[in-house]
């Protein structure tokens, strides 16, 4: 987006250089963040027929302007993913803000290290 919208004359030089923007109403703006939530709902549709989760959640910079993105995001799963698969499915921006991506790879850490084999493991050397 950012790269898009400099090509386009704007003066834009990092993701929330593009949230502001967007959130100013830019037209421009505006068209690309729904572009890049249908090609985000293109990839989350294909995940949603797979796994059937009841809730998505979505966190980055670009989450902070839900309205535009996930019209985008919404368009596409809904038309790609299995009706039965979307019935009771939330989609949602991350309510941890810059820090989801932390969080999201501690717990992974913490699912890899205290996984029962391996604390089985730990338990037979004592």
């Amino acid at each position: 987006m950012v790269r898009d919208l400099t090509e386009a004359g704007r003066n834009v030089r990092t993701v929330s250089d593009a949230v502001a923007l967007i959130r100013t109403g830019d037209v421009t703006a505006v068209r690309l963040a729904r572009r890049a939530g249908r090609i985000l709902g293109h990839a989350i549709a294909d995940s949603v027929s797979l796994l059937n989760p009841s809730v998505v959640v979505v966190g980055g910079q670009l989450a902070e302007i839900e309205e535009q993105l996930f019209a985008g995001i919404r368009e596409m799963v809904y038309r790609r993913s299995l009706p039965l698969a979307t019935r009771k499915l939330t989609i949602v921006a991350t309510t941890l803000g810059p820090r989801s991506g932390l969080v999201g790879m501690a717990l992974l850490l913490a699912d890899s290290i205290f996984a029962p084999p391996r604390v089985e493991t730990l338990i037979a050397r004592q």
